[in-house]
């Protein structure tokens, strides 16, 4: 891993919104290289680029479970990612994808705290925590 984004939810986590026991792992962007392959893994090699988003399961709490309602949707959007990732790489380099722009601090492993302090103050909507 090389780096790692840090945004509102995960400032929520941190500070008192997380159900779950703490520590915790946040983040749920990533990016780095790989450095090996093990065993069952196919389509990849060592040195290519990945990128990684995820999140964590709905808490129970957080379930809709009002008598008689329908909801439909997605949680937290849909991609097709064979499709649309090389799409989004075609816009960014194109310039029409600016990703760079929302990318508003950049911070050290060891200037986590410093990063969430930012959000708290609203001064930034996303950290880069870059590990070198």
């Amino acid at each position: 891993m090389l780096a790692a984004g840090i945004c509102h939810s995960d400032y929520s986590a941190y500070t008192y919104a997380s159900p779950w026991p703490l520590p915790i792992v946040l983040g749920h962007e990533g990016a780095g290289v790989v450095a090996e392959i093990g065993p069952g893994v196919d389509g990849l090699t060592v040195g290519d680029r990945v990128i990684l988003a995820g999140s964590l399961p709905i808490h129970p709490a957080a379930q809709l479970i009002a008598p008689q309602r329908t909801l439909s949707g997605c949680l937290l959007g849909n991609a097709s990612l064979a499709k649309d990732v090389p799409a989004w790489l075609d816009l960014y380099r194109d310039g029409r994808l600016k990703l760079d722009e929302l990318v508003t601090l950049t911070v050290p492993l060891e200037g986590v705290q410093e990063g969430f302090e930012a959000l708290h103050r609203g001064e930034v909507a996303r950290v880069v925590v870059a590990f070198d």
